[in-house]
């Protein structure tokens, strides 16, 4: 099962990839077709408000549906039925939100101007709770290769069509059209392929929500938590283009943890089916892994990241963006933080252990606040980003003590510190020959083999296990090849 879980890990993390470098090559596009100044106000408006719908409502919901199905298979076509109901009923009320109170949410970030913008969200609705449905169905059903390639679809399409509309002079509500009508065409090519058959024990929509509901407050809530801070900011300075320097910076950050969310998706439907067993050793095992192998692919990343700020955000958004590479190192390790929090958080839920994560993320989201609206005054975008590294680490900490408690230990510390001291090696070394500029391109390659083969050399990466997954790949490929 765990090698299973790593396979499906690497074919969602893939898609992350894939779906990361569309969205990069997207953000790099719009922040110099937009400006700074429209940049911002997309950047405290569509942005997260595309990611509140995403992957926090209907994210949650998404995995309150694998969830579901992954405990009931045998009651798939009654599974679908309820979450429709679910998403029908949660999206109508998205949508007298974002069409009744645009201009309230717009006042709480005192300015009016924002009001369209979240006044046309109402639009987007429809579309991304039947694409985001029809994924989770996809994963409840461990078809992983569908939802990969759902999701390709989808990210090109987004990209594509997203660059056009503004080409056009839709400007920031292209963002909003694009993603809306990219759910609504991959739809349409491949969502006709589920067929759920009769038969089958009842799901009604009172168990559903009884299930997804914990789930569906946690996600939200962690929505506001990543955000929190970019809010607090335009709220206090009033200035777009401070709010673009900070998103930019966030942005470019978050790609490295945002690339293993692959893991999270599909660690949450094995440990799903593990909740009500007693032993949870083979649960540890499955986070375990998930972990470590997010560690050793995050920190090498997000380390470079760290080591050439400047050259990171001239080449990635323009020199009209260069003010956000001093807050760039220190988003970087706020993100790493939350990306480590979110592959535990989602064995946790997945246990049913809500009630204790929704709290730790809940009480850091309100501190984060209160702390940012302490510091942004005094320190502006500096006092934002140190709040949010202030927040992550406190509620990652303790997530992970509370899942530590849950699970017993499921990391080796002298691993996780190997790992650590490994990426802090290769930050160094980037960052002594950052001088070089552009050539050093050569010396991150070096010290990115040197990484891999310190971890080999100490253990971390058994070669037994390389040797495995090399013999796995071939099998594959002979059977592809037979085929």
């Amino acid at each position: 099962m765990s090698e299973r879980i790593v396979e499906n890990s690497a074919r969602m993390t893939l898609l992350q990839v894939c779906g990361i470098a569309a969205n990069s090559v997207l953000y790099f596009i719009i922040a110099r077709m937009l400006g700074s100044s429209d940049y911002g106000i997309a950047s405290c408006t569509v942005f997260p408000a595309l990611a509140l719908l995403r992957t926090g409502v209907f994210g949650a919901l998404m995995f309150g549906t694998a969830k579901v199905i992954a405990a009931n298979p045998d009651a798939l076509p009654s599974c679908i039925s309820a979450s429709r109901k679910a998403y029908a009923t949660v999206g109508g009320i998205l949508v007298v939100v974002f069409l009744g109170f645009a201009g309230p949410i717009a006042g709480l970030l005192r300015d009016p101007s924002l009001a369209p913008y979240f006044r046309l969200m109402a639009l987007a609705v429809p579309p991304v709770a039947a694409f985001v449905l029809f994924q989770a169905t996809l994963v409840g059903l461990k078809d992983f290769r569908s939802a990969m390639r759902l999701g390709m679809l989808f990210q090109i399409l987004k990209l594509v069509l997203t660059v056009a509309l503004v080409l056009i002079g839709a400007r920031v509500y292209g963002l909003i059209f694009g993603f809306a009508i990219s759910c609504v065409i991959s739809l349409l090519v491949i969502g006709r392929k589920i067929r759920p058959g009769e038969g089958g024990r009842t799901i009604t929509l009172p168990y559903y929500m009884s299930t997804v509901a914990g789930i569906f407050i946690t996600f939200a809530i962690a929505i506001a938590q990543r955000y929190v801070n970019l809010w607090n900011l335009k709220r206090i300075v009033l200035d777009n283009q401070i709010v673009a320097y900070y998103s930019v910076a966030s942005q470019l950050a978050s790609m490295p943890a945002l690339i293993f969310t692959g893991v999270m998706i599909a660690l949450w439907p094995a440990i799903s089916g593990l909740a009500n067993a007693p032993d949870l050793s083979l649960a540890k095992d499955h986070l375990d892994k998930s972990l470590k192998y997010t560690m050793i692919g995050l920190f090498p990343i997000s380390a470079l990241l760290a080591a050439l700020p400047n050259y990171a955000i001239r080449l990635a958004f323009g020199p009209e963006y260069a003010a956000a590479a001093s807050v760039l190192p220190f988003l970087v390790i706020g993100l790493v933080l939350l990306a480590l929090q979110s592959v535990i958080m989602s064995a946790m839920l997945a246990l049913g252990r809500i009630k204790s994560t929704t709290s730790i993320i809940g009480g850091a989201a309100v501190a984060a606040f209160v702390v940012g609206t302490l510091l942004i005054p005094r320190f502006g975008i500096m006092g934002a980003a140190a709040t949010e590294v202030m927040g992550f680490f406190v509620s990652s900490a303790l997530i992970a003590v509370v899942s530590w408690r849950t699970l017993g230990k499921f990391i080796s510390l002298a691993e996780a510190g190997k790992i650590a001291a490994s990426a802090v090696v290769l930050f160094l070394t980037v960052r002594a020959f950052g001088f070089l500029g552009y050539w050093v391109a050569p010396i991150i390659v070096v010290a990115l083999c040197l990484y891999v083969l310190t971890l080999i050399l100490l253990g971390v990466i058994p070669t037994d296990e390389i040797s495995a997954t090399l013999s796995r790949l071939r099998i594959h490929t002979a059977r592809k090849e037979a085929e």
